[in-house]
């Protein structure tokens, strides 16, 4: 059922413009700023499908930083546009994976791509930043780098060298 509702300082106006309120829909609750009648702002909508995104909107779509964190666990945080990822984000899956970068209408483009369990992503939660790829030198990040011959590296580096917590997986098996 569709209505209004709450301490909102949008009931008294004709048009929601410049004000906060709640409203449900079919498609859950929207609680937030809104303009020209849209929600517009900063706001949270709750979806009946039991997703729930917290962040800024433009002219009624999810768009700018949020979170957006879906029924079944996963969760994408970053920059949206048109209610998709787009730009910087970072995406946790179900199943322990993160991929962190860029993103294009939610399709990701180029970053880092972490394996569940994998030791970067703990260090990441922490704080860490993370290394890219389009980066000249990795100082003071987490990455992933393949060396030829000798294996691929996870984990912290500095001055563009391996540096601090980490993990090498050697070509040997090692």
């Amino acid at each position: 059922a569709e209505g209004k509702s709450g301490s909102d300082t949008c009931l008294d106006n004709e048009i929601w413009d410049n004000c906060v309120a709640s409203y449900t829909d079919d498609s859950g609750v929207y609680n937030g700023e809104w303009k020209n009648n849209l929600p517009h702002g900063k706001g949270t909508h709750t979806y009946t499908n039991g997703a729930k995104y917290v962040g800024e909107f433009k002219d009624g779509k999810i768009h700018g930083q949020g979170i957006l964190t879906y029924s079944e666990g996963g969760k994408d945080v970053g920059e949206f546009k048109d209610g998709r990822l787009h730009g910087q984000g970072t995406a946790f899956f179900t199943d322990g994976r993160m991929w962190i970068g860029q993103w294009n209408n939610s399709k990701w483009v180029e970053g880092q791509k972490f394996a569940a369990g994998d030791s970067a992503i703990d260090l990441i939660k922490a704080g860490a930043d993370v290394c890219l790829k389009t980066d000249e030198v990795w100082d003071n990040c987490v990455g992933e780098r393949t060396e030829e011959d000798i294996g691929t590296y996870t984990g912290e580096f500095k001055d563009d060298k391996f540096h601090g917590k980490g993990t090498m997986t050697y070509i040997s098996g090692q």
